[in-house]
Protein backbone atom coordinates (compact mmCIF):
# COMPACT_ATOMS: atom_id res chain seq x y z
CA UNK A 1 0.00 0.00 0.00
CA UNK A 2 2.84 2.36 0.79
CA UNK A 3 4.49 1.35 -2.33
CA UNK A 4 1.12 2.49 -4.17
CA UNK A 5 1.05 5.87 -2.27
CA UNK A 6 4.91 6.39 -2.86
CA UNK A 7 4.17 5.80 -7.19
CA UNK A 8 1.02 8.37 -6.90
CA UNK A 9 3.34 11.01 -5.66
CA UNK A 10 6.15 10.25 -7.65
CA UNK A 11 3.33 10.61 -10.72
CA UNK A 12 1.94 13.92 -9.23
CA UNK A 13 5.52 15.14 -9.05
CA UNK A 14 5.83 13.73 -12.64
CA UNK A 15 2.91 15.64 -13.85
CA UNK A 16 3.88 18.94 -12.60
CA UNK A 17 6.52 19.08 -13.96
CA UNK A 18 5.24 17.95 -17.60
CA UNK A 19 3.00 20.83 -16.79
CA UNK A 20 5.44 23.43 -15.69
CA UNK A 21 7.33 21.96 -19.02
CA UNK A 22 4.72 22.05 -21.25
CA UNK A 23 4.17 26.20 -20.09
CA UNK A 24 7.72 26.96 -20.20
CA UNK A 25 7.45 25.33 -24.41
CA UNK A 26 4.81 27.94 -24.92
CA UNK A 27 6.54 30.58 -23.57
CA UNK A 28 9.81 29.64 -25.65
CA UNK A 29 7.49 29.18 -28.92
CA UNK A 30 6.11 32.55 -28.36
CA UNK A 31 9.28 33.78 -27.76
CA UNK A 32 10.64 32.07 -30.99
CA UNK A 33 7.97 33.74 -32.94
CA UNK A 34 8.27 37.02 -31.51
CA UNK A 35 12.25 37.04 -32.44
CA UNK A 36 11.44 35.63 -35.81
CA UNK A 37 8.64 38.46 -36.64
CA UNK A 38 11.18 41.40 -35.25
CA UNK A 39 14.29 39.12 -37.28
CA UNK A 40 12.21 39.92 -40.35
CA UNK A 41 11.29 43.78 -39.51
CA UNK A 42 15.08 43.93 -39.32
CA UNK A 43 15.57 42.64 -42.80
CA UNK A 44 12.96 44.20 -44.43
CA UNK A 45 14.47 47.37 -42.69
CA UNK A 46 18.11 47.30 -43.79
CA UNK A 47 16.48 46.65 -46.68
CA UNK A 48 14.92 49.56 -47.23
CA UNK A 49 17.79 51.03 -45.51
CA UNK A 50 20.53 49.96 -48.40
CA UNK A 51 17.78 51.17 -51.41
CA UNK A 52 17.93 54.53 -49.50
CA UNK A 53 21.58 54.82 -49.28
CA UNK A 54 21.64 53.36 -53.18
CA UNK A 55 19.06 56.29 -54.05
CA UNK A 56 21.08 58.89 -52.07
CA UNK A 57 24.56 57.74 -53.87
CA UNK A 58 22.80 58.23 -57.02
CA UNK A 59 21.58 62.21 -55.93
CA UNK A 60 25.04 62.85 -54.98
CA UNK A 61 26.68 61.70 -58.27
CA UNK A 62 24.18 63.47 -60.03
CA UNK A 63 24.40 66.85 -58.12
CA UNK A 64 28.35 66.66 -58.50
CA UNK A 65 27.69 66.21 -62.36
CA UNK A 66 25.33 69.16 -62.28
CA UNK A 67 27.86 71.31 -59.99
CA UNK A 68 30.82 70.18 -62.26
CA UNK A 69 28.84 71.48 -65.98
CA UNK A 70 27.41 74.56 -64.39
CA UNK A 71 31.19 75.45 -63.05
CA UNK A 72 32.36 74.67 -66.44
CA UNK A 73 29.28 76.38 -68.11
CA UNK A 74 29.77 79.23 -65.68
CA UNK A 75 34.23 79.64 -66.67
CA UNK A 76 33.05 79.65 -70.60
CA UNK A 77 30.61 82.04 -69.78
CA UNK A 78 33.29 84.35 -68.09
CA UNK A 79 35.91 83.20 -70.73
CA UNK A 80 33.48 84.43 -73.88
CA UNK A 81 32.53 87.74 -71.48
CA UNK A 82 36.01 88.91 -71.15
CA UNK A 83 36.66 88.29 -74.36
CA UNK A 84 33.50 90.56 -75.14
CA UNK A 85 35.28 92.83 -73.05
CA UNK A 86 38.37 93.09 -74.67
CA UNK A 87 37.06 93.24 -77.97
CA UNK A 88 34.82 96.06 -77.08
CA UNK A 89 37.67 98.14 -75.38
CA UNK A 90 39.57 97.60 -78.68
CA UNK A 91 36.90 99.38 -80.94
CA UNK A 92 36.36 101.71 -78.13
CA UNK A 93 40.22 102.39 -78.33
CA UNK A 94 40.16 102.28 -81.93
CA UNK A 95 37.01 104.75 -82.11
CA UNK A 96 38.23 107.17 -79.98
CA UNK A 97 41.72 107.45 -82.78
CA UNK A 98 38.95 108.71 -84.91
CA UNK A 99 37.21 111.07 -82.53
Amino acid sequence: MQQIETIRQEMEVVQQESRRLREQVGILRAEKEALTKAEKRLVDDITGLRQEVAHNQSLSQNLQKFLAAREASEDALKKSSSQEIERLRSELQHARKYV
